[in-house]
């Protein structure tokens, strides 16, 4: 049985915009709270048996959005899981009141200015795959800043910090 489990909430929900490092920092975190790691991502992708970016282009965004929401549903029955959600799911106000249900939801918060960093060179995300994807990121940012913070129990500052280094500043902000 996993050591301390008692000390944090029953799933622990990251949220933020591609590239906010949800997927590293859960798996980072899913070990120092001792908790099975989650990724929706991974989850819709074996679901649809194939990349998200693909979907997107064959099926339409409105179906990927779909699924998400379903499998919003399906997190309810999850226990004791750090899970990483998909940049956009909290864009159904459904998701944000069905993910606050089953556990905190983090916000990881990074500045456009990283998020361009880590994102500049990635040809696989759907909604990056403009013209001027920065003025893009930069939009997208500024239209789900507001909708991460109102759903989130805890924001992050994301800066220059490892994942472990976030890991932990989670952790010792979530002990009960």
């Amino acid at each position: 049985m996993p050591r301390n489990n008692n000390r944090y909430p029953l799933n622990i929900v990251l949220v933020g915009m591609p590239g906010s490092g949800k997927t590293t920092v859960g798996v980072n975190l899913s070990r120092v709270v001792h908790k099975r790691f989650v990724d929706m991502d991974r989850l819709l992708i074996t679901q649809f048996n194939m990349p998200i970016a693909q979907v997107f282009s064959t099926q339409g965004e409105p179906a990927f959005r779909d699924a998400e929401s379903e499998l919003c549903e399906r997190l309810l029955s999850f226990r004791h899981c750090v899970i990483s959600t998909g940049g956009g799911v909290l864009l159904r106000p459904t998701n944000r009141t069905l993910l606050r249900s089953c556990g905190k939801v983090v916000y990881l918060a990074p500045t456009v200015e990283m998020l361009w960093k880590r994102l500049r060179n990635d040809r696989q995300r759907p909604l990056l795959k403009t013209e001027n994807p920065k003025a893009t990121l930069d939009a997208l940012l500024a239209l789900r800043d507001p909708i991460y913070r109102d759903a989130a129990h805890l924001v992050i500052p994301i800066t220059d910090q490892s994942p472990l280094e976030v890991a932990e500043m989670i952790q010792k902000q979530l002990i009960l």
